[in-house]
């Protein structure tokens, strides 16, 4: 579920802003040619009866400007403001406690989403049975 996660935010990312990199495994330090970074900073996850389990997950989308250093805060404020308005539902998806904050010249946007999931287990209730059996007048 944490892939399908990630691939729809990734997903929503190039959606509203096309000329941007997205990553979601490793980038460089120091990118030069800007970018965004999505990380999984923390999951917490319930088990219950009937083999149901609830998680929430706390999402980190770091986002690496590539203007000139004169407008990168105006830049980062833009994106912040646009991921802020388009990150509501991402493929079924709630999104909630957003927050956003610049360290380092990186503009760090996160967020949290939930989902619950149900494993199901198939039961074969009847099954065939082969009776082996002799006939009285048979024998």
């Amino acid at each position: 579920m944490i892939e399908r996660i990630k691939s729809s935010i990734a997903d929503k990312l190039v959606e509203i802003c096309p000329n941007e990199n997205v990553y979601d495994e490793f980038v460089a330090q120091h990118l030069k040619k800007g970018g965004f970074f999505i990380d999984i900073v923390e999951q917490d996850y319930k088990s219950f009866i009937h083999k149901a389990n609830k998680s929430t997950v706390l999402v980190d989308i770091s986002y690496f400007p590539k203007g000139p250093k004169e407008s990168i805060r105006t830049e980062m404020e833009q994106v912040k403001q646009n991921i802020f308005r388009n990150f509501n539902v991402i493929d079924g998806f709630v999104i909630t406690k957003k927050q956003g904050e610049i360290v380092d010249h990186v503009l760090h946007i996160t967020f949290e989403t939930r989902y619950k999931e149900a494993m199901h287990e198939e039961k074969h209730l009847m099954q065939t049975m082969d009776l082996n059996y002799l006939d009285k007048e048979e024998s």
